[in-house]
C-alpha cells in the first residue's frame, strides 16, 4: 500500500473527480463523498476496503436476502428515541469526582432537558462509556426487511453504479473499490433508517460528517436535521473540508450528504471553512469551546518549568518514537530540562512508548489533563496536532516538525497560519527557544471562543 500526503491525495482527486461528477448525480442525492472514499483507497492501493457485494443483483433477490436475514434473527422492536439524538463515539475523561464523562457531549447533556434527547454510543464506539443507549446491543436492525424508501434508494444506487462503470474517465481498476464503498454506505443507511424511522426525531448531533453518509442519507429521507459538531483540527489540506469548487456538484449540496449545520469552536475555523465551497454562511455557527475540560483555561497554573511537551498523535507511533529518541539524546546537553510525553486517547500501541527509558522523560497516559501538562511546559513540539491550538493562552512556544512524516503539508500549514514556528528533525529545540524570537500570532478567543450557552440550550431543546 502506497502512502500519500493529503495534498497529494487532493491533487489526485482534483485530477479525476470532475469528470465523474455528472455520473454521481442520482435522482435525489449526489454520491460525491462515497466515490471520494473509494478513489482515495484505490490511489493508495488499500485493497482491504474491497468487499464482495451484491449491490448490482436484482432488487427482488436483495429483498429476499434481507427478508431471510430477518427471519433468521429474532425480530426486536427498535429502541425508543427522543426528538434530539446525540451520536457519541464514547470518548470519555474522568471528572474531579472520578466519574466518566463524555468529552464531546457533556456540555450538551447539561444544557438539554432530559425529556428532549437520547444520548447513544455508536456501534463501534466505546462500550464502557455511560449513555442512554449502546447501539452495539441492537445489531438486529441491520437484518430487518427493506422498506419502500430503502428500495427506492437502492435502485438509485444501482443506476449510479451503472453510470459510473460506463464512464470512460473512471480510473482503471477502481470500480471494485467504488462498488464496495457504495455497499458500506447502503448497509449503514439501512441500519440507521431502521433505527430512526417512525420515532418523531427532529435532529441528530454527530462529531463528523465524513464516513457518516449512511446516517445522513437516513436523516435526509426522514426529514431529520443533521448537525455536525467540530471535534478537532480543520485544515486547508483536509480531504473532507474546504472543498475546491471544482470538486463539488452543481446540485444542492444537501444532496451530497454535507451537514445542515456545523458548530465551530471559534471564528478562526469559520473563516477557514469559508475558503471552501461546501458550506453557506448560514450553515456555520460559532458555538465556542464545548469540549470537556477539568476547569477553565484561566484556572490553570502559569508557573513554568523547563519542560518540553509532546502529545503523540494517533497512528503515528513509529514516527514519534523515532523523533522522541533523537530528541532525548539531544536533551542530554540540557540536563535541567525534561520531556513530557502524553499519549493520544486512541493510541493503538501504548506499549511501544512504555519501552522508552530515559531519566529526562515523563510519560502521561491518555486520561491525563492536557491543559495542565501544557501549562507546566515552555515548549511544545508536534507535527500538526490540535494541541498546538490548545496551547494558546498558556504561554507555550509551539514548534512544528517540518518535512517529516506523511503529513508534512499539514505541518507547513501550521507555520503559514502562525500557530507554530518551524523545527527540523535534528534541530535543538531548547537552544532555539533560548536564542530565538517567540511567536504566537493567533488569539485563543478566536480559535476557542467562550461557549455560547444560550445557543447551546436553544439547539438541544428546540
Amino acid at each position: 500500500m502506497s502512502t500519500f500526503s493529503f495534498s497529494q491525495l487532493n491533487m489526485y482527486l482534483e485530477e479525476v473527480m470532475p469528470a465523474l461528477l455528472n455520473s454521481l448525480q442520482g435522482t435525489d442525492y449526489h454520491y460525491l463523498k462515497i466515490a471520494q472514499h473509494a478513489l482515495v483507497y484505490h490511489h493508495q492501493g488499500n485493497n482491504s476496503k474491497i468487499l464482495a457485494n451484491r449491490l448490482l443483483q436484482s432488487i427482488w433477490k436483495q429483498k429476499l436476502i434481507y427478508k431471510l436475514k430477518s427471519v433468521k434473527n429474532k425480530p426486536l422492536p427498535p429502541p425508543t428515541l427522543k426528538k434530539s439524538i446525540l451520536f457519541d463515539s464514547g470518548r470519555v475523561f474522568k471528572d474531579p469526582e472520578g466519574n466518566s464523562v463524555s468529552v464531546y457531549f457533556k456540555a450538551f447533556l447539561e444544557a438539554g432537558k432530559k425529556e428532549n434527547y437520547t444520548h447513544l454510543i455508536v456501534p463501534n464506539g466505546n462500550h464502557n462509556a455511560p449513555c442512554d443507549l449502546h447501539l452495539k446491543d441492537h445489531p438486529h436492525l441491520a437484518s430487518l426487511p427493506l422498506d419502500d424508501a430503502e428500495i427506492r434508494l437502492l435502485k438509485d444506487v444501482q443506476a449510479t453504479l451503472n453510470r459510473i462503470r460506463k464512464n470512460k474517465a473512471l480510473p482503471e481498476g477502481s470500480f471494485d473499490q467504488i462498488s464496495s464503498a457504495f455497499h458500506r454506505f447502503f448497509e449503514e443507511f439501512h441500519y440507521y433508517f431502521q433505527l430512526l424511522q417512525s420515532q418523531g426525531i427532529e435532529q441528530v448531533f454527530a462529531t463528523n460528517h465524513y464516513h457518516q453518509e449512511g446516517l445522513i442519507a437516513a436523516c435526509r429521507i426522514l426529514k431529520i436535521k443533521f448537525i455536525e459538531i467540530q471535534h478537532g483540527l480543520i485544515s486547508l489540506n483536509d480531504l473532507y473540508y474546504v472543498y475546491d469548487q471544482k470538486l463539488l456538484p452543481k446540485s444542492d449540496l444537501k444532496q451530497a450528504f454535507f451537514p445542515d449545520l456545523i458548530l465551530l469552536y471559534g471564528t478562526f475555523w469559520k473563516d477557514l471553512l469559508k475558503k471552501g465551497g461546501e458550506h453557506r454562511d448560514s450553515e456555520m455557527k460559532v458555538l465556542g469551546d464545548y469540549v470537556y475540560k477539568h476547569k477553565s483555561i484561566d484556572g490553570y497554573r502559569k508557573t513554568k518549568e523547563n519542560k518540553i511537551f509532546i502529545g503523540a498523535q494517533k497512528n503515528m507511533s513509529k514516527s514519534y518514537l523515532a523523533y522522541i529518541n533523537t530528541l532525548l539524546k539531544s536533551m542530554e546537553k540540557h540536563p535541567e530540562w525534561k520531556l513530557i510525553l502524553k499519549l493520544h486517547p486512541l493510541e493503538k500501541h501504548p506499549d511501544h512508548y512504555n519501552e522508552i527509558k530515559h531519566p529526562q522523560l515523563e510519560i502521561h497516559w491518555n486520561d491525563s489533563d492536557l491543559l495542565q501538562l501544557l501549562s507546566r511546559s515552555k515548549i511544545q513540539i508536534s507535527v500538526y496536532s490540535t494541541t498546538l491550538f490548545d496551547a494558546l493562552g498558556l504561554d507555550v512556544q509551539n514548534y512544528s516538525l517540518q518535512n517529516y512524516t506523511d503529513y508534512k503539508d499539514y505541518a507547513k500549514e501550521m507555520i503559514d497560519i502562525g500557530i507554530a514556528l518551524p523545527l527540523d528533525f535534528d534541530e535543538d529545540p531548547i537552544q532555539k527557544f533560548l536564542s530565538s524570537e517567540r511567536n504566537n500570532e493567533l488569539r485563543r478567543e478566536d480559535v476557542y471562543a467562550p461557549i455560547d450557552e444560550s445557543l447551546l440550550k436553544q439547539l438541544i431543546n428546540q
